[in-house]
């Protein structure tokens, strides 16, 4: 989903979509509660333009899996390991 489908979205339901920042490329779409939802292994690949595999892992999953924020987004795993 591309940022301009989430905010048509968001303005047509009349909801705020809370998005993280620079990880709009690994949006893959929105829940049923209005939530984004991204793809955990799009944002490990965003993650390592800027810095090693490990560090993107490690950072995603501290900073961004890790956290809690209220009707926040959702992360899934697409691939099981």
């Amino acid at each position: 989903m591309t940022r301009e489908e989430i905010d048509a979205y968001a303005d047509a339901n009349e909801v705020p979509i809370i998005l993280f920042d620079g990880l709009d490329e690994a949006v893959i779409g929105i829940s049923t509660d209005d939530r984004a939802v991204y793809s955990y292994e799009r944002i490990i690949k965003v993650l390592s333009k800027d810095m090693s595999y490990e560090e993107a892992m490690e950072y995603a999953d501290f900073n961004i899996v890790g956290s809690y924020i209220e009707n926040g987004p959702i992360v899934i795993y697409e691939e099981v390991i």
